[in-house]
């Protein structure tokens, strides 16, 4: 009985510790090959533009512990649409057209009602593809949000699974925007 009660407090107070996770991009579905796709090279970059840099959320209202990544949140985005690019048959190098990813918002609030809480999760990026003389040929904003309930368990995991989701669900717009398959298609 005592054990329990001492496991218990010990599991509260990792609440409210700072904790880290890695994050992580997992492809929803096998991309399709776009027609002509072959025939252009893109290049992949991206920007951190995030307000809040030193963190990518929050466990729990009380005390504000924050979700630390274990790794590089805007390497992770710009691998995820580069990965999808290259999937959907584009060409990956130099000497092309440029896209850039602005990553403007990753991160996880967890809110507390009694026992029962929530987390939202929200991913957001432009993306902007650029000629080789700098000229904007297409921009977008990209974004998704992911709600997970949960009975009083602030855990750090629970930002990493609404985090992944929310990425998911973002470079997914990515991958079905006809839009820009078309402009990169036309400036071959």
């Amino acid at each position: 009985m005592v054990a329990a009660a001492v496991m218990a407090s010990l599991v509260a107070c990792k609440t409210f510790d700072d904790e880290a996770v890695p994050i992580a991009y997992a492809p929803a579905a096998s991309p399709t090959l776009v027609p002509g796709a072959e025939k252009v090279t893109l290049s992949v970059s991206a920007e951190d533009r995030r307000a809040q840099k030193d963190r990518i959320g929050i466990k729990s209202s009380i005390n504000q512990p924050r979700v630390l990544a274990d790794n590089d949140i805007v390497e992770v985005v710009r691998g995820a649409v580069q990965n999808e690019l290259r999937g959907e048959g584009f060409v990956i190098g130099s000497g092309g057209l440029a896209v850039t990813i602005y990553l403007q918002d990753f991160y996880y609030d967890a809110s507390r009602e009694n026992l029962h809480g929530s987390g939202f999760s929200t991913v957001t990026f432009a993306l902007r593809v650029r000629d080789r003389a700098g000229a904007t040929l297409y921009g977008r904003t990209y974004e998704a949000k992911t709600r997970l309930d949960f009975n009083f368990d602030k855990s750090a995991e629970k930002a990493r699974v609404g985090l992944q989701r929310a990425l998911a669900d973002a470079v997914r717009q990515v991958v079905d925007d006809k839009a820009l398959q078309a402009a990169l298609l036309r400036r071959n």
